[in-house]
């Protein structure tokens, strides 16, 4: 399914799920890089950051496309912006399994 399709249908219903789980996926993937308290915050911010974005990226890119000669609405834009977060939550979806096999193999290794 393509981006065109989806604003054709008029399916608007997933941009906030999509945007939140897509800046949630950003984080989970990023989790060697924090320690445990930044990323426990930042594991309860992401959702509402992810959200922000997508609102505030697609007035920015509305302006922005205006200026070049743009037809998306704001809308528009908004669904766009959402729908391209789903490789991040299919990378998400893998990798949180993995890291918990690898996380447990590390406890029970630790055991004997």
């Amino acid at each position: 399914m393509t981006i065109r399709q989806i604003l054709n249908s008029g399916s608007y219903n997933w941009v906030l799920l999509l945007s939140a789980l897509g800046c949630l996926a950003s984080v989970v993937t990023d989790i060697k890089r924090y320690n445990e308290t930044y990323y426990l915050i930042s594991l309860a911010l992401s959702p509402i950051l992810g959200i922000l974005v997508v609102y505030v990226g697609a007035y920015i890119l509305n302006l922005a496309g205006k200026w070049l000669g743009g037809k998306a609405t704001i809308k528009e834009l908004r669904v766009s912006l959402a729908w391209s977060q789903i490789p991040a939550i299919f990378t998400m979806l893998y990798l949180v399994p993995l890291f918990i096999l690898r996380n447990s193999s590390l406890k029970s290794e630790q055991i004997r």
